[in-house]
C-alpha cells in the first residue's frame, strides 16, 4: 500500500512539476481609466444589457481585490485557474482575459463570464463562449475554478495564434479585468505573471 501511495504521489508531483505556475492580483489601482464612486454624476453605462442592475445597491470599491492562480500545461495549452474576488462595488458583470501590457488597454482574448463575448465594441470579441457562463457568480465576493484551453483569437487584427497567446501569457502581456455596473470599463485589473 505504501508503495502504491508513493507511486501516486510521484506521478502527481512529476505531472505538477511539468506545469507552469502563474498568478494575478487585481486591484482598482491597476485600471488606467477613471473609476467612479457611488453617487458620482455622469457615470457612463455603455452596455444596455446591464441596465437591470441600475437599482442594485452600490458600495465603495476601495477594498476590491482578486487573487488568481494558474497552472499552464505547456504541452496541452490548458490553463487551470482559481479566482477569488471580494468587496466589489456590486455584483460583477464581466471578466475577461485581455491582450496588453500593464497600464495599456487591450482587446479581449477570452471572456471568463458575462456579456458580451461576440461583437460588442470597444471590448472586442472573445474566441469562444464564456468559460464560466454569461452570468457572473452571485454577490460582491466569489470563488470559482475552471480550465481554459488556449486557442488564440482569430477576430483580432492581426489574428492571435495559440503560440503567440502562450508566449504573451508567459511574458506578462495578458491581463485580467473584472467589470461591475458602477465601473463598466473595469473595476479591478491585474497582469498574469510568473512568480
Amino acid at each position: 500500500m505504501k508503495r502504491v501511495l508513493f507511486s501516486v504521489f510521484c506521478m502527481v508531483y512529476l505531472t505538477a512539476a511539468e506545469n507552469i505556475a502563474l498568478y494575478a492580483i487585481l486591484t482598482p489601482g491597476g485600471e488606467p481609466h477613471t473609476l467612479y464612486n457611488p453617487g458620482d454624476a455622469d457615470i457612463p453605462h455603455p452596455f444596455p444589457f446591464y441596465n437591470d442592475r441600475a437599482k442594485d445597491p452600490v458600495h465603495n470599491y476601495d477594498n476590491a481585490r482578486a487573487v488568481c492562480t494558474f497552472l499552464l500545461n505547456p504541452d496541452t495549452n490548458e490553463l487551470q485557474y482559481a479566482v477569488a474576488y471580494s468587496e466589489m462595488s456590486g455584483r460583477a458583470t464581466m471578466m475577461h482575459f485581455h491582450l496588453g501590457e500593464a497600464g495599456v488597454n487591450g482587446p479581449v482574448i477570452q471572456t471568463v463570464f458575462g456579456e458580451p463575448y461576440t461583437t460588442q465594441e470597444p471590448l472586442g470579441t472573445s474566441a469562444a463562449p464564456p468559460l464560466y457562463g454569461k452570468q457572473a457568480p452571485k454577490g460582491r465576493s466569489a470563488f470559482f475554478t475552471g480550465t481554459y484551453k488556449l486557442q488564440g483569437n482569430k477576430a483580432l487584427n492581426p489574428p492571435l495564434t495559440v503560440e503567440q497567446e502562450k508566449a504573451d501569457l508567459l511574458n506578462g502581456k495578458i491581463y485580467l479585468n473584472i467589470h461591475t455596473y458602477l465601473n463598466e470599463a473595469g473595476e479591478i485589473r491585474g497582469q498574469v505573471l510568473l512568480p
